[in-house]
């Protein structure tokens, strides 16, 4: 354990301690990002107040496994790599072709996946990318099919409720930050070809 604060009454408000070193109560109050497990921390930071109740347990430190993952993790090809593959010029579009070549992935591929738009409205033109309706993402996550025909309207991405983009992550098992970012790109496909709503 290292003590990073400690009161003059004694209480350690403030330390760093590995998930052996945690006491009960302070496992039952560890909260992580989402995604997160235990077992990718080796460290928890432990927030006390001056009576010694619990303010915080939240992971410190990644652990050396999770730390090779999110190494090996930056290596492969992203939606950045994606964007400079289709509209980057010169060294950056040189090195986004290699990294999504490294993995595997020609860059016409890239292309096929981001370019084919041809729903004259956002939300279908993206649910098609991913081959699949508003009738299946309403009936696998419980979302109203007119509150998915009002999204329908929305013609740029940002405009999209949270709550649309939950359920269509839901229903294609993706995280909503992923989707958000294949609706921008959707979007700037769109916008490149020219559609008007």
């Amino acid at each position: 354990m290292r003590i990073d604060q400690q009161h003059p009454n004694g209480t350690i408000m403030n330390a760093i301690k590995t998930y052996d070193e945690l006491a009960d109560d302070e496992k039952a109050r560890i909260v992580l990002p989402f995604g997160d497990t235990i077992e990718d921390y080796s460290t928890y930071r432990v927030r006390r107040n001056k009576k010694n109740e619990i303010r915080s347990v939240v992971g410190a430190n990644y652990s050396s496994k999770r730390k090779a993952e999110i190494a090996s993790r930056a290596n492969e090809p992203n939606i950045v790599d994606a964007m400079n593959v289709l509209y980057g010029k010169g060294k950056q579009k040189d090195e986004a072709v290699a990294k999504y070549r490294a993995s595997g992935i020609d860059e016409k591929q890239v292309e096929a996946v981001f370019n084919p738009v041809r729903k004259s409205n956002l939300l279908d033109a993206y649910l098609e990318q991913q081959s699949t309706t508003r009738y299946q993402v309403a009936k696998q996550s419980g979302i109203a099919e007119t509150t998915l025909m009002n999204a329908a309207k929305k013609s740029r991405a940002i405009d999209i409720n949270t709550k649309i983009i939950i359920a269509i992550a839901k229903t294609l098992q993706k995280e909503p930050g992923d989707v958000l970012n294949e609706l921008i790109m959707t979007e700037a496909h769109r916008d490149e070809a020219g559609y008007q709503e």
